[in-house]
């Protein structure tokens, strides 16, 4: 890279700067000497003693060039970069238990936003001054403390998760979602420490996903303290060996019956592993693709089987975009003759390119797969999509299934299904589990209710 390049070159040219002087300085002060305590100095003596001093100064650019590649402190937060904290890891984990601990400041997008990057940064830096402060209460002088990414700070401390849950509690007590320098945060963290694994990608990678679960259910969720090397390795022999339990949900639809899939996989010993486990991490190493590719293939042999029903999978809207993945879904259903499946789509972040993905969704119409957007009444990209996508259905957001009985979630979820209605689409609510709940729904106009009221989940 061209960058790269500059800054090879800047640093060079730092390096010559700070080393010439030395030379010329050492080279005066031997030629000085020798002129004044030898009468005559052999040849071979100068040729020895300049091979050193060159040696000595191209050890010298070499050091000072090193150094710059090693970067200790973030230059907005001054606390340790997230390479040194990994350095820092490794150098102590054969010794003792460590905890990291995650803090975030979820909103800090918005606060760039709003108040400029300058304020954001600034806010940044007194984030981390905060939870120096904290900690040096608390009797910890020389914390370890590092601006990972974004809005996110990583701590680490000696000792198992046990010993440091309190004082993870405390702060995140403390600080909250409140204000900093008049500027109003909303924070959310995790803890785990390294019994689970001693790799500190990994660590990381399970801090965001406790982090996520605890955004999304608004209270902080403990580790389940599975070994994360040997939960990596059963996640791959169980898709590498296609170990999967496909159970269904038989929802009464006037037009054909509809089967509401789920998936989890199983491990050599018999044991589930849940989606919440294993989809983050066949995603990181780069197998999402063959995962849900698996999952269609086995739909189509039901299908086959029993082409009276319609199946509904969740695939990734990521992985439906990829043009190599939509090849291998037209070959398998072109092999199938018929496709009853309705293929599930749900995305926090909007996809800008919308006129493609409305293009690749319209070319899995035409196999015959239906397609139902999720989520919606809960983020604001379903109800985008349902906006900008030619789709078949939506089905909204489960809280409104949970919370049916709630006037104001009826209000509100009668809005939505008259919105959807009047462009079209079938809507579908779940999670109800009772006649009275269902009949609230029916009233509505929903035409599609799931829930363990009519049918219990059940192997298929």
């Amino acid at each position: 890279m061209y960058t790269e390049k500059i800054e090879r070159i800047q640093r060079f040219k730092l390096a010559l700067r700070m080393g010439i002087p030395i030379f010329l300085l050492a080279g005066v002060l031997l030629f000085s000497l020798l002129t004044q305590y030898l009468e005559k100095v052999p040849v071979n003596f100068i040729i020895i003693i300049v091979g050193l001093l060159a040696v000595s100064v191209y050890f010298q650019f070499y050091l000072i060039y090193q150094g710059f590649n090693e970067r200790v402190t973030d230059t907005i937060t001054h606390t340790f970069t997230p390479s040194y904290l990994k350095k820092l890891f490794n150098k102590h984990k054969k010794d003792t238990t460590q905890t990291l601990i995650l803090y975030s400041i979820d909103n800090i997008s918005d606060i760039n936003e709003r108040l400029g990057m300058k304020n954001g940064d600034q806010l940044l830096y007194n984030v981390s001054t905060l939870i120096d402060t904290f900690f040096q209460s608390k009797g910890m002088k020389k914390l370890i403390l590092s601006h990972y990414k974004g809005g996110n700070f990583i701590i680490l401390l000696d000792g198992e998760q046990s010993d440091n849950r309190l004082l993870f509690d405390l702060f995140s007590t403390k600080i909250g979602d409140s204000k900093i320098e008049g500027v109003e945060i909303k924070s959310s963290g995790a803890v785990i420490d390294t019994k689970i694994s001693n790799d500190f990608d990994k660590l990381v990678d399970r801090l965001f996903e406790l982090q996520f679960e605890s955004q999304k259910r608004h209270q902080i969720i403990e580790d389940d303290k599975t070994n994360l090397n040997e939960l990596e390795n059963s996640i791959l022999e169980a898709l590498s060996a296609k170990c999967f339990s496909i159970m269904g949900q038989k929802i009464v639809y006037k037009d054909s019956d509809i089967i509401d899939v789920s998936v989890k996989l199983i491990d050599k010993n018999g044991k589930f592993i849940h989606q919440k486990r294993y989809l983050p991490i066949i995603t990181r190493l780069g197998f999402r693709a063959r995962y849900e590719l698996i999952k269609i293939e086995y739909i189509l042999e039901k299908i086959r089987v029993h082409p009276e029903y319609l199946y509904a999978i969740t695939i990734a809207a990521e992985v439906l975009r990829d043009y190599q993945f939509q090849l291998q879904v037209e070959s398998l259903v072109s092999d199938a003759k018929k496709c009853q499946m309705i293929i599930i789509i749900e995305e926090k972040e909007y996809f800008s390119n919308i006129k493609r993905f409305d293009y690749i969704l319209q070319n899995y119409r035409e196999l015959g797969i239906k397609i139902a957007l999720d989520g919606l009444g809960n983020n604001h990209t379903s109800q985008l999509y349902m906006k900008d996508l030619h789709v078949d259905m939506i089905r909204f957001d489960s809280s409104y299934g949970k919370k049916i009985r709630d006037k104001r979630y009826q209000n509100f979820l009668e809005g939505l299904n008259l919105t959807a209605k009047k462009m079209g689409l079938k809507t579908w609510i779940r999670l109800i589990e009772d006649e009275t709940s269902a009949s609230i729904a029916q009233e509505i106009g929903v035409d599609i209710i799931s829930g363990n009221f009519s049918a219990k989940i059940a192997s298929i």
